[in-house]
């Protein structure tokens, strides 16, 4: 898919931005967060990023809306992908 190698650079940019907030219980109910946002093809953030699946403590859902938030612009969209946007669904998985 030509947004493959796309996405894993989105990953390491907002990867590198993340940081884990002090004091969170690694518990299964906080393993997972899932962030949706949309992005223009010069990699900025259209609109306002949305957590469509929150981890047990709600600092992890904020720190991750901060990672992608620092991470802007996130790399430009290939030039072989057509479209004005794309959206992403950002999984951060919280490891013990």
């Amino acid at each position: 898919h030509i947004l493959s190698a796309w996405a894993a650079l989105v990953q390491r940019k907002v990867d590198q931005k993340w940081r884990m907030p002090g004091g969170v219980l690694l518990t299964d109910a906080n393993k997972e967060i899932h962030i949706s946002f949309w992005v223009n093809r010069d990699g900025k953030i259209l609109g306002k990023p949305e957590i469509v699946k929150s981890a047990a403590d709600p600092r992890l859902g904020e720190a991750g809306l901060k990672a992608i938030k620092l991470a802007e612009p996130l790399p430009k969209l290939p030039n072989e992908f057509t479209g004005n946007e794309q959206q992403v669904m950002y999984v951060f998985t919280i490891k013990k």
